[in-house]
């Protein structure tokens, strides 16, 4: 299965159906289920802003699942329309791209796995021990 390393807190956003939007300078040239690994990077301010603490997160292993429905190019128009669904409060930036994403799930326990650029390979017999 595929697999997508996002930083948390921002993985953990995704699982617990709060972010409807994965945003990324580049688009994939794939739709359907993808796991969410959590990265072991954290965005501090990200985590500032929404009020989660590093205490709460997990970091290095694949937190859950989501659908990738579609892709879109934010326009300004956009960006702005759809800022509750993404949660950045950045200015936004030409050439940005907005996964939408639907059906989070997340797994009751985590499963450490590293994680790697792009959407990467998961066996399948790895996430049938936590799904």
């Amino acid at each position: 299965m595929k697999a997508l390393t996002i930083r948390q807190p921002w993985a953990e956003l995704i699982v617990s159906g709060r972010r409807a939007f994965e945003v990324r300078n580049w688009k994939p040239d794939y739709s359907g289920w993808i796991l969410v690994h959590a990265g072991k990077k954290f965005d501090e301010e990200a985590a500032s802003r929404l009020n989660l603490s590093a205490a709460e997160l997990t970091f290095g292993a694949i937190i859950g699942k989501v659908h990738i429905d579609d892709c879109i190019e934010f326009t300004q128009e956009s960006w702005e329309n759809l800022r509750p669904q993404h949660l950045e409060w950045a200015d936004f930036q030409p050439g940005t791209f907005g996964w939408h994403l639907s059906h989070a799930i997340k797994f009751e326990r985590p499963i450490p796995w590293s994680g790697s650029l792009g959407l990467f390979e998961v066996p399948d017999a790895a996430v049938g021990l936590a799904s």
